[in-house]
């Protein structure tokens, strides 16, 4: 979508285009964490999605900061066609490696498709149903 608002004629053209990015990033940001949650172990999924955002977040405000500095050279319409490449090439060259991965953890057993990965007994975890736990009055109410 970004590389063809590069080619759009006039800024009205632009709502469609975005609507249908939105649309597909939306759905991106569902599939990064339904994938989260089913493949990382609860003891660490704040951790993933903590870094998960931070990367997100960190290569926004990059772009940002980049992309401030070039418009003081560069007209916006190449600008915008070159991020729209760029966004292209960096996907291409991640199949690869990600394909590899995605093999790599199906025939080693790492995650039982269609359910989430869950910490082995002995992990060490000591977070749980601690409102259940509680013997003090009122405790796992609504109004404790």
């Amino acid at each position: 979508m970004v590389l063809l608002a590069a080619t759009v004629p006039a800024a009205g053209v632009l709502v469609p285009l975005w609507l249908v990015g939105g649309a597909a990033n939306g759905g991106e940001n569902v599939f990064a964490n339904l994938l989260t949650a089913r493949r990382v172990p609860e003891a660490m999924r704040a951790r993933a999605y903590a870094s998960y955002g931070a990367a997100v977040q960190g290569g926004s405000m990059a772009g940002f900061l980049i992309g401030g500095a070039l418009l003081a050279v560069v007209p916006p319409r190449p600008l915008i066609a070159g991020a729209g490449v760029v966004g292209l090439l960096v996907v291409l060259a991640f199949v690869p490696v990600l394909a590899r991965a995605a093999r790599r953890s199906s025939s080693a057993g790492l995650a039982t498709p269609g359910r989430p990965a869950e910490p082995e007994p002995a992990a060490g975890d000591t977070v749980g149903p601690w409102l259940s736990a509680s013997h003090a009055r009122g405790s796992g109410t609504s109004s404790s």
